[in-house]
C-alpha cells in the first residue's frame, strides 16, 4: 500500500466522519477536503471537545480510496472502497506509529498533514501500516442526497447523549 496521497489529521470530535463512511458531513476539514488525497487517516487531538476526550491520541478512523462527491460548504463530500471507523476504540497513535506521532504533535504541531510532504521513509511505513488496518474493512454505506447537516462543523452538532 503506497501512502503518497494520505492524508493525516487530528480530530477535535466525533461525527464527522459518522458511521455511513462520509467525511465532511458536517463540514469538518472544510478546504482541506479539497486537497489531492488517495486516502485519510483520522487521530484524535492531545484534548479533544468536552464529552469526546475518549478518542484522544487514538486512530480514529480510517478511509482508503477516497472518491470526491458532489461539494458542500467548503469541500466535497467524500466516500472511500475501506472504511473503518474506530473512535476510541482506535489503536494508541504514538505506540503504533511513534515517528509520525512525533512529526504531528512534538516536532511539527500540525492539526494536519499530507503523506506526500514527509519524506522520512520510517514515517511513510509507520503510514503504510496504518492504512493495511483499512484493507479488510468494506466501503462506505454513504448517505443519500440531502442527508448531511446544514451546518457547519460545532460542537452542538455532536454532544454526547447522557446514559
Amino acid at each position: 500500500m503506497c501512502s503518497m496521497h494520505t492524508l493525516i489529521y487530528k480530530r477535535t470530535h466525533k461525527g464527522d466522519p459518522d458511521k455511513s463512511g462520509t467525511f465532511g458531513i458536517h463540514d469538518c476539514m472544510g478546504r482541506v477536503r479539497n486537497c489531492n488525497f488517495d486516502s485519510v487517516i483520522g487521530v484524535g487531538v492531545k484534548k479533544p471537545w468536552s464529552g469526546h476526550e475518549d478518542i484522544a491520541l487514538k486512530i480514529n478512523w480510517i478511509g482508503l480510496g477516497a472518491t470526491r462527491n458532489r461539494k458542500f460548504k467548503r469541500g466535497y463530500l467524500i466516500t472511500f472502497k475501506h472504511f473503518c471507523l474506530f473512535e476510541e476504540r482506535g489503536h494508541d497513535f504514538k505506540k503504533w506509529a511513534p515517528k509520525l506521532f512525533k512529526h504531528m504533535f512534538v516536532d511539527k504541531m500540525v492539526r494536519f498533514v499530507l503523506s506526500s510532504s514527509i519524506s522520512d521513509d520510517n514515517i511513510q511505513k509507520e503510514i503504510a501500516k496504518i492504512l493495511r488496518i483499512a484493507e479488510k474493512y468494506p466501503k462506505s454505506r454513504g448517505l443519500p442526497y440531502g442527508k448531511q447537516s446544514n451546518g457547519k462543523c460545532t460542537g452542538k452538532s455532536f454532544k454526547r447523549k447522557s446514559k
